[in-house]
């Protein structure tokens, strides 16, 4: 018998995981709120690394790769 692995990646949208801390910021224990804002300044640095990272980007040139795909 072959068993069969799936992954199901359940990963947050940042939208969701945004509306998740802003509930638990408002209804939250305090232990709750004190991680909730932890992980919203950690995903702000995360936003700011990912912005900086974005303006040294360089997109590939794909002209050669196009050449003869009609």
């Amino acid at each position: 018998m072959t068993i069969k692995t799936e992954y199901i990646d359940v990963t947050p949208t940042w939208e969701t995981a945004a509306a998740t801390f802003a509930h638990v910021m408002r209804d939250g224990t305090a232990e709750g709120q004190k991680l909730a804002a932890a992980e919203i300044i950690r995903m702000g640095k995360m936003m700011d690394y990912l912005q900086a990272e974005l303006k040294t980007w360089k997109p590939k040139d794909l002209s050669d790769d196009m050449k003869g795909a009609s």
